[in-house]
């Protein structure tokens, strides 16, 4: 009879536990809310991950621009660099969004040709609206050319949310 009792105590617990084994509508809307609002923030957070991505993407791109515009101002000898200064034209030359042309030149008005013609020739840009401007910092127009001379490239963009960067490089030139 203990079997047959015990038999009966696991029915009826089963009938209990039976009745509250299904989801009440309550906790039904509750569990899904909690699941919606962990979704959304999951979708919040891979978003701002691509921002951000992207916005290391064209950092980097503009660096190696700025990069390569430095080397071409690096394959410039000093004294054509330094006949461009002083040239007459040169405050025009150099207040153009500019980068570094290609070298070299052997007189004044060749030199400074050659920069201004090829200021806006630099065609090797990957972002939106990015232009390239050199800037030479410790250099004062109709005075002397120092030495070492600083030169600055400055790299100004628009990135993909539709704001201005922009980032700077700058080196020596010497003699």
């Amino acid at each position: 009879m203990r079997i047959n009792t015990a038999f009966r105590r696991g029915a009826g617990g089963s009938a209990a536990r039976s009745r509250r084994a299904g989801l009440t509508l309550v906790e039904l809307m509750v569990s899904i809310t909690i699941v919606m609002i962990a979704v959304a923030g999951s979708i919040a957070s891979q978003i701002s991950a691509d921002r951000l991505v992207r916005t290391g993407q064209q950092t980097s791109a503009a660096s190696a621009d700025l990069q390569s515009c430095m080397e071409r101002l690096r394959l410039w000898s000093y004294s054509d660099l330094e006949l461009v200064l002083r040239h007459a034209d040169a405050a025009d030359a150099i207040g153009n969004d500019a980068f570094v042309p290609d070298p070299p030149a052997s007189t004044a008005d060749t030199a400074v040709t050659n920069y201004v013609a090829l200021l806006d020739t630099y065609d090797d840009l990957h972002l939106q609206d990015q232009v390239i401007s050199a800037a030479f910092p410790n250099f004062v127009l109709g005075g002397d050319v120092p030495d070492p001379l600083e030169v600055r490239l400055t790299c100004r963009w628009t990135d993909h949310q539709g704001r201005n960067r922009q980032l700077q490089l700058s080196s020596l030139k010497t003699k």
